[in-house]
């Protein structure tokens, strides 16, 4: 489908530390956890509600010349080569 001629923008949010019902139980394992937590810059893992600011931004108007990108509210996790 050819977007373009219908102004659609689409971008992704991807947020890879999240703190979900399903993550909640992959913690449980603290080797795991802790693991990926150290690498984290923020040495945390995200919020759902900490993605808010990101999507509210993306189905704004100040957003209208963004499209094809990817945000990543992941704490730093990709810009310093976080690995699981």
């Amino acid at each position: 489908m050819d977007v373009k001629a219908t102004g659609i923008c689409g971008s992704d949010i991807h947020i890879l530390e999240g703190v979900t019902p399903l993550v909640k139980q992959v913690m449980e394992n603290r080797e795991w956890y802790e693991k990926v937590r150290q690498q984290n810059p923020l040495k945390r893992f995200g919020k759902p509600e900490e993605v808010v600011g990101p999507a509210v931004f993306l189905a704004s108007d100040a957003s209208s010349l963004i499209t094809g990108s990817l945000i990543l509210p992941d704490g730093g996790w990709h810009w310093f080569g976080g690995s699981v």
